[in-house]
C-alpha cells in the first residue's frame, strides 16, 4: 500500500511539472508573440513618416499682415523608444516676416500641429481659423495636406482695440422660469447685479432695480417646447442676438426683442446677445453658456459671463489684468454713478497705471 502512495506521489509531481513547464512554454511564445507585434506594428509607424513642408501668412481681422508673430506647432513623427510607440511629437516655433508669412521646411513626420500664434495686442487664443491639423500621411486620410509655396495658408489672429474698463460679472444671471410660472417675466440689473422676480415693484432694500434685460419664457405643454423672449427693460433699449464675438457693441441694428425656442442641452444657434438699455444708453454682452436647460421642468437662460460698459461708448475690450486697488476704485465709481442715473467719467487708464507702480516703488 506505501508503495502505491509513493508512485501516486510522483506521478502528480510530473503531472503538475508538465502542467508549469506547459504554462512556461506558452509565456514565452506569448511574449515571442507579443514582440513580433510590437515590431510590426513600429515599422508601419515609421513607414509613416513623410517630408515635411509648410507655408503659412499670418494676418489680423481687417487681411493686414502682422510681421514678427511667433508660430508654435507639433510635428508627430516615429520615434525609436519603446514608451514612444504610437509616436512622438516634436515642438517647433518660427517667426512671420515682413509679409506676415513663415515656411517649415525639411522636416520629417506625419502630421503637423499649430497650437497657438500669438503677438503683443494680439488675441493669442482667438486664433481666428478653423483648421489646425494638417496630415501628411496617405493612408487612412481622405486628401493628404500638400504645401504650396506660392498658395500660403492663411491664419488671422484678432487685433486688440482700445481697451477699457468694464464691469464685468462671471457668474450665471440667474433667469430662470420654472413650469408653474409658465408665462411669466424676471428681469436683471446688470449695475446692481440682481435678479428681478416681481417687475412691477423693482427694489431691493428701498432702492429701485433697472430691468436691463427682461425675459419672457412660456411652456408649452403639448409639445413640450418653451418660447423664450429676450428684451431690454428700458424703451430706448435694443437686443441683438450674434453668433459671433464683438469687442464693440454693434452700432445699428438693435431689435426691441428676439425670441427662439431653445432644444434642451442642444448646442446654441446663437451664442452672443447685446443689449443697448437705460437712458443714458449702456451696452452690454452677454456670453451664453454652450446649452439651455429646456425641460418640462423649467428652462434656464445659463451665460459664462456678462460685460458691460459703464460710460456709455460701445467698446467691450476690457482690461483683465488690473491691479486690485484700481479695479475696486473703478468698479465702485461706475455702479455709483450709474445707480444715480448717471454715466460715469471715462478715467485714463494709464494714468492710473503710472500713479500705481509709482506708489510701489
Amino acid at each position: 500500500m506505501n508503495y502505491f502512495f509513493i508512485i501516486l506521489s510522483i506521478c502528480l509531481t510530473i503531472f503538475s511539472s508538465a502542467g508549469l513547464m506547459a504554462d512556461d512554454t506558452r509565456d514565452v511564445f506569448q511574449k515571442m508573440a507579443d514582440r513580433a507585434k510590437m515590431k510590426k506594428m513600429r515599422e508601419a509607424f515609421r513607414k509613416e513618416d513623410r517630408a515635411i513642408s509648410f507655408y503659412g501668412k499670418v494676418m489680423d481681422q481687417n487681411g493686414n499682415p502682422v510681421s514678427g508673430a511667433r508660430v508654435f506647432c507639433h510635428i508627430l513623427h516615429f520615434s525609436p523608444k519603446a514608451e514612444d510607440l504610437f509616436g512622438a511629437f516634436k515642438a517647433c516655433e518660427y517667426e512671420t516676416d515682413g509679409q506676415g508669412r513663415f515656411a517649415i521646411e525639411n522636416e520629417i513626420g506625419r502630421s503637423l500641429y499649430f497650437e497657438k500664434i500669438s503677438k503683443d495686442g494680439y488675441d493669442d487664443m482667438k486664433l481666428l481659423s478653423t483648421q489646425r491639423n494638417f496630415e501628411y500621411f496617405t493612408e487612412g486620410v481622405e486628401k493628404p495636406f500638400v504645401a504650396e509655396k506660392d498658395a500660403p495658408i492663411e491664419f488671422r489672429l484678432r487685433k486688440r482695440g482700445m481697451t477699457t474698463f468694464c464691469l464685468t460679472n462671471n457668474r450665471s444671471l440667474g433667469l430662470q422660469i420654472t413650469a408653474d410660472k409658465s408665462g411669466t417675466s424676471r428681469g436683471y440689473d446688470f449695475v446692481r447685479e440682481k435678479l428681478i422676480k416681481n417687475l412691477e415693484a423693482p427694489f431691493l432694500n428701498g432702492e429701485p432695480l433697472i430691468s436691463d434685460l427682461i425675459m419672457k419664457a412660456t411652456l408649452n405643454q403639448d409639445d413640450g417646447t418653451w418660447k423664450v423672449t429676450l428684451l431690454p427693460g428700458t424703451p430706448n433699449g435694443g437686443i441683438i442676438a450674434s453668433g459671433l464675438l464683438l469687442y464693440e457693441a454693434p452700432n445699428a441694428g438693435y431689435q426691441p426683442e428676439y425670441s427662439f425656442t431653445p432644444e434642451d442641452r442642444k448646442p446654441l444657434k446663437i451664442k452672443y446677445i447685446y443689449v443697448k438699455s437705460r437712458d443714458p444708453a449702456i451696452y452690454t454682452r452677454i456670453e451664453l453658456q454652450d446649452y439651455f436647460n429646456a425641460n418640462l421642468r423649467y428652462f434656464r437662460l445659463s451665460t459664462k459671463i456678462t460685460v458691460t460698459n459703464p460710460y456709455g461708448d460701445r467698446s467691450l475690450e476690457y482690461l483683465p489684468d488690473l491691479p486690485w486697488e484700481i479695479y475696486v476704485k473703478l468698479d465702485s465709481e461706475a455702479r455709483m454713478s450709474l445707480n444715480k442715473g448717471e454715466l460715469p467719467k471715462s478715467p485714463d487708464i494709464k494714468a492710473l497705471l503710472e500713479d500705481f507702480r509709482n506708489t510701489k516703488k
